[in-house]
């Protein structure tokens, strides 16, 4: 279960407490490029690219794909993601 995250204006839920340098190197560490990670997760590399530098917020949907694609525990997502 996902803690609770931020409702836009627009209705989306949104979560922006992520420690991007962490998930960067999760990411790096993962051994897949940055396009087949965003494939995965529903959007295009340069969305991703604009959300790791802090230009936009994950969405928790992505944030779940995002967690599938990088075989994420509970707790390294909530570390990133969630816990300020």
């Amino acid at each position: 279960m996902l803690p609770k995250a931020v409702t836009s204006p627009h209705g989306e839920r949104r979560c922006n407490m992520v420690k991007l340098d962490m998930l960067r190197n999760r990411m790096d560490n993962s051994g897949m490029t940055m396009t087949a990670i965003a494939k995965m997760c529903g959007m295009s590399r340069t969305s991703l690219y604009k959300k790791l530098d802090g230009k936009c917020e994950f969405k928790v949907s992505e944030i779940v794909n995002l967690c599938k694609a990088l075989h994420m525990t509970d707790s390294e997502r909530n570390n990133i993601f969630f816990k300020s």
